[in-house]
């Protein structure tokens, strides 16, 4: 059986960078998107976002591809969005994500940066190489 300890930042944008995320739907987006985690075999250490993206701090499974999990993670999550909030029918991820691989040890520090992104946004203190979806 495959094993790894590789820990990922994945950050994905809505389509256009539209800014349509409002709070009202972080709670349900967010516990969502780690309910797909574990459901594809990884496991979320910490969701958040902003108006226009998402971040999600994660282990994936070792037996599939980032890419195939990304896949899932938005579509199942879109589709579960458009479901439960009808002024989302037309809700759609971007193509294309950002994923960063770091050592374990900074996980903590990373997983603040993740749950703080509302504080981070509005200061405009965040990392950009930690942000960019292109």
């Amino acid at each position: 059986m495959p094993w790894t300890k590789f820990r990922y930042h994945l950050v994905f944008s809505t389509k256009y960078r539209r800014p349509c995320l409002k709070e009202e739907y972080d709670e349900f987006l967010y516990g969502r998107l780690g309910q797909i985690t574990k459901r594809i075999g990884g496991y979320p250490f910490a969701v958040n976002g902003w108006h226009d993206h998402v971040h999600i701090l994660c282990a994936l499974p070792p037996n599939t591809t980032v890419s195939d999990c990304v896949a899932k993670l938005k579509s199942q999550s879109s589709g579960a969005l458009r479901n439960e909030y009808p002024a989302m029918r037309n809700f759609r991820w971007a193509i294309g994500y950002g994923a960063l691989t770091f050592d374990h040890r900074r996980i903590r520090g990373i997983a603040n940066y993740v749950r703080n992104q509302k504080q981070r946004h509005g200061r405009q203190t965040t990392r950009a190489d930690w942000e960019r979806t292109r």
